[in-house]
Order: C-alpha cells, then structure tokens, then sequence
C-alpha cells in the first residue's frame, strides 16, 4: 500500500468552466479486513493526524437511552433532578432483585 493523489478540479461557479488542477493526497481503505476491525460500511469515523502516523478509530454509536438521556440536559433543572430520581429508583430496584 502506498499514498497516491487525486485530481481536483476547481472551476468558475458561474460558467462552470474548469480553471486549474491540483493534487491531493489520498489513502484508499478496502478489503475484507475492515468489517472484521469494526469498520463497517457507514461506520462514524475519527482520525487523529501526527507527523508519519493516523490513527482511525470508529466513534461510538449512542444508544437509544444515551439519546434520551442527552435530551434531558434541555429540560429545566427541576425535571432533570425528576427524571434523576427516577432512573436512580430502577437501578435500586435491579440490584435488590438481582440479591
């Protein structure tokens, strides 16, 4: 594997018409491999840049209850502090029943 370029095109917006080229660098991914390492099609990305290395990490999927729960941070305090008191009564209740 190596880095090679892509061409980009950079044109007039009003006429379309093409007024330069230039080079890029690009690194292309594939190979089963991927979806073994948890990079499945559509999979969120993070890259972190330093001098001769990257680092691809997927980002973590937010669960249906992490989306719930962040939406609660838009709520006046006083309905946070009720929906705290809630979800901390339904842990209370799981750890008795799991004794």
């Amino acid at each position: 594997m190596s880095v090679s370029y892509v061409s980009i095109r950079h044109y007039d917006r009003k006429t379309n018409i093409t007024k330069r080229y230039t080079r890029s660098a690009s690194l292309r991914l594939n190979g089963h491999w991927m979806e073994e390492a948890g990079f499945t099609t559509g999979t969120p990305l993070d890259v972190r840049v330093m001098p001769g290395c990257l680092v691809i990490t997927t980002r973590p999927t937010e669960t249906p209850l992490m989306k719930v729960l962040n939406k609660t941070t838009q709520l006046p305090q006083k309905e946070q502090q009720e929906v705290m008191a809630f979800l901390q009564g339904v842990v209370a209740k799981l750890a008795l029943e799991s004794v």
